[in-house]
């Protein structure tokens, strides 16, 4: 079964960039069977893909991303950063260790994601996401699980 990419809804982000409101999230999802589930979803027709650092699958959706018949501009990788690596350095250094395990030059969404307010280093955090995307190693960021 597939789809036409083209008919799945897209949210505009604030920062202009288009996210496919249908995506794959990868939590659980054991690292022996990742590569071909993402790359079998992306053939499939899915443009998004969700996966973090603790999931500890990122090089197998790399592999899947790469191994699809799609060029890469044309999907969209989110990951995430756990809230062990919230500090500027740390966080600088998890974005690049992501980057390293799915080996792809950039990420589209990087999101903090959890906010643990007894560190009090997300704000660290935030702004080292904020380089990243400076520097090109991402394009957009988030937070995941922040409660009002």
């Amino acid at each position: 079964m597939s789809f036409d990419p083209k008919n799945v809804p897209q949210i505009k982000l604030n920062n202009g960039q288009l996210i496919p409101q249908l995506g794959l999230g990868v939590y659980k999802l054991e690292a022996s069977s990742a590569a071909d589930l993402v790359s079998t979803a992306i053939d499939a027709g899915y443009r998004r893909i969700d996966t973090a650092a603790l999931y500890l699958n990122e090089a197998e959706v790399g592999q899947g991303v790469r191994q699809s018949s799609v060029p890469r501009e044309e999907i969209y990788v989110t990951t995430k950063i756990w809230h062990d690596h919230h500090g500027y350095d740390s966080a600088l250094k998890a974005i690049d260790e992501s980057l390293a395990r799915l080996d792809i030059d950039y990420v589209d969404m990087l999101l903090i994601h959890w906010p643990a307010p007894a560190q009090d280093k997300f704000v660290e955090a935030w702004s080292a996401f904020q380089h990243a995307v400076e520097i090109g190693k991402v394009r957009g960021i988030g937070v995941s699980n922040f409660h009002s």
